[in-house]
């Protein structure tokens, strides 16, 4: 009789994990800012775009015509303020300065194809990530972060994050979003 029971409320059991696991909060990108040491070698744009009432996403172009180096390093610091002023905190999510092919193989691959992979053209590796960097025009069209492989809970308020990406060009991208729990 038992087994029964357990047989017939798997599906349920198993929705019920899924919810449980699911993330926790929704954001709105406030603003997005950008800067490169040379057009020539790295022209960047960025927009939010209002899609719908409460629908944002991002859209924007990376017209990258420089090779990246081993003396290329990226670093992604996470703030979070109460009220979008002058309240920022640095996160323990934050990434060091680190190289750009050993961020390509981790967190390229598991935060940045996963989450806004469907919304560019930006490469995406299965395997290990091998020299040169592509060099073309990518292109953001309506990004919303899906959040795979963000973590799945966050506290309520302003996040600031900063990629900064130093080499032969100096590039710079801040995102603004104010984070609010998910209503289910």
């Amino acid at each position: 009789m038992f087994s029964h029971l357990l047989v017939a409320s798997a599906p349920a059991l198993i929705t019920l994990f899924r919810f449980c696991a699911a993330r926790s909060w929704d954001y709105e990108p406030k603003s997005v800012t950008v800067s490169s040491s040379d057009e020539q070698k790295l022209r960047i744009s960025f927009r939010v775009d209002r899609i719908n009432r409460g629908e944002y996403a991002l859209s924007g172009e990376i017209d990258w015509k420089y090779d990246v180096q081993d003396d290329t390093m990226i670093e992604i610091l996470c703030y979070r303020s109460n009220s979008g002023g002058n309240d920022w905190k640095i996160m323990p999510w934050s990434i060091p300065y680190q190289k750009y092919e050993d961020f390509v193989n981790t967190f390229y691959k598991e935060m940045v194809t996963k989450s806004i992979g469907h919304c560019t053209n930006m490469p995406q590796y299965e395997k290990k990530y091998q020299p040169p960097w592509p060099k073309k025009l990518y292109v953001f069209d309506h990004c919303v972060v899906n959040g795979d492989g963000f973590p799945e809970h966050m506290v309520e308020g302003y996040y600031k994050v900063i990629i900064n990406i130093t080499g032969e060009v100096h590039w710079v991208l801040t995102f603004v979003l104010k984070v609010t729990s998910k209503l289910f």
